[in-house]
């Protein structure tokens, strides 16, 4: 199956309709020796156009709102977990001054569309609040899909929101992560994760705490 991912939409759809304009004005000079009729080019144009500016109209519509809903998702292979979720990264990297294996709180927001699935990770030290660093997916792929589990794998890249970390050992690194949930209990995700950089993994289990997206790291109120 051809996939169109590596596209630019909105590029691509103004050069379709600039080649039927195009296409229209050659077919018009050939029907009348190279003479054309302005009115008659755009009378031709707008018939062509109005159809398919409808028709993307709605499917921007049902790619941005409409695919969440029951019933009008069955297009759709990854179903709807946009959310905010709280949880605890567990890593097997060892701080080089504590000598500790680091552990810190995180807010883990997964933002959608029909056509698009994206990972942002506000994380911060157990005793601030205070946004340390931030990650973000460059890439996703959805891995498996059973009658219940759900595993997609993203890569990453983390920086660092301070000039200076407490403990001196953040910088920027790329990374890759698995999201493996159940689609009947969408609420519990478990991520597990892989910094090539650092040489090492690590693992979060999120709860969905908002539907809502902040951009931010901060504490559940209850």
């Amino acid at each position: 199956m051809k996939n169109f991912n590596n596209y630019k939409p909105k590029i691509l759809v103004r050069t379709i309709l600039g080649l039927t304009a195009l296409l229209f004005l050659i077919v018009q000079l050939i029907s009348n020796n190279g003479s054309f009729n302005l009115n008659l080019l755009f009378k031709e144009i707008f018939k062509s156009a109005v159809p398919v500016g409808i028709i993307l109209a709605v499917f921007e519509f049902y790619n941005k709102t409409l695919w969440k809903y029951p019933l009008l998702n069955r297009m759709i292979q990854i179903p709807n977990i946009e959310g905010s979720y709280s949880g605890k990264l567990i890593s097997t990297h060892i701080d080089f001054k504590t000598k500790q294996l680091v552990s810190k709180d995180c807010v883990i927001e997964i933002k959608q569309t029909g056509t698009d699935f994206s990972v942002y990770g506000y994380f911060a030290y157990d005793d601030e609040d205070e946004t340390s660093s931030v990650s973000e997916s460059l890439s996703y792929s959805l891995l498996s899909e059973g009658k219940e589990k759900m595993e997609l794998a993203y890569y990453y890249i983390n920086k660092p929101r301070k000039k200076r970390d407490k403990y001196g050992d953040l910088n920027q690194h790329n990374g890759s992560g698995i999201l493996c949930w159940n689609k009947y209990n969408p609420e519990t995700i478990n991520v597990e994760y892989f910094n090539k950089d650092r040489n090492s993994k690590g693992h979060i289990q999120l709860t969905k705490i908002s539907n809502d997206l902040k951009g931010k790291f901060y504490r559940p109120t209850n």
